[in-house]
């Protein structure tokens, strides 16, 4: 009776041991963030992201990312030109653009978000390729601890009717995103 009490007991251990439970991490920004893109002759970029970042880079399947970024923030360094790229954005009638996953895969160079981007009150499928650094910090190096989301995806403007004159065929942009948990 001991003997099968105590297989019992090794097989459950063992069923319990080869299960790995995959925390989702409820990510925040950090004010250090970057969301940069290639309207203008040295860029441009925005403030006022908020987002909803869920994710486990061990098991990135269950993740989710929602991303609001305010339109009317866009800044070329150039008055007149603001006024024109919120103007092209259609920013009285559209100030924000969002983003919603719809799903997460690990790929060969880090990670791939499918969702819908909504800009200019159109929204199309995307697929938004980024990497998650995650330096751990150790005994030597207790404060080299960081996390952050990096990513580039160029999107074609008069997908999302953004038509005006002088608005360029491809516009890239680039995230870079500190975070904390």
């Amino acid at each position: 009776m001991n003997k099968i009490k105590l297989l019992i007991g090794a097989i459950t251990i063992s069923l319990a041991s080869s299960f790995t439970v995959f925390q989702i991490v409820n990510w925040k920004i950090k004010s250090d963030y970057s969301v940069k893109c290639s309207i203008g002759m040295n860029g441009s970029t925005f403030s006022g992201l908020n987002a909803v970042i869920l994710f486990n880079e061990e098991d990135p399947e269950r993740s989710k990312i929602t991303a609001s970024i305010d339109a009317t923030t866009i800044n070329t360094g150039n008055v007149e030109m603001n006024e024109h790229a919120k103007e092209a954005l259609n920013t009285l009638l559209f100030p924000v653009i969002t983003f919603v996953s719809t799903s997460i895969k690990k790929t060969n160079n880090g990670y791939e978000a499918s969702g819908n981007l909504t800009l200019k009150g159109v929204t199309k499928p995307i697929k938004f390729p980024f990497y998650f650094d995650s330096k751990k910090a150790s005994a030597l190096f207790p404060f080299t601890a960081k996390e952050i989301f990096k990513g580039v995806i160029t999107i074609t403007p008069k997908d999302f009717s953004i038509t005006r004159k002088g608005t360029p065929d491809l516009v890239t942009i680039e995230l870079t995103i500190p975070v904390t948990k």
